[in-house]
């Protein structure tokens, strides 16, 4: 899902802040400063809030699937 790491710092922060404060109450700039990334990579990357939050649950469950198949993958052998 992630083309580069400036989208996994941005989703990273995001969640972080979203976590602390909110979905409400985090700012794109706060964003930004938390994953040390200009803002306008937050709004190149996910260009509204609700862009931004379905790419973190899409994140969130690329993660949660691979840690599932590694999981399965070495009780295989």
């Amino acid at each position: 899902m992630l083309n580069n790491s400036v989208q996994h710092q941005i989703l990273e922060a995001a969640k972080e802040l979203f976590f602390a404060k909110g979905y409400f109450n985090a700012t794109s700039k706060e964003i930004a400063d938390y994953a040390k990334v200009p803002r306008t990579s937050i709004n190149y990357y996910f260009p509204s809030v609700k862009e931004l939050y379905t790419g973190i649950k899409e994140y969130a469950l690329q993660d949660l699937l691979e840690k599932v198949i590694k999981y399965f993958y070495q009780r295989s052998y």
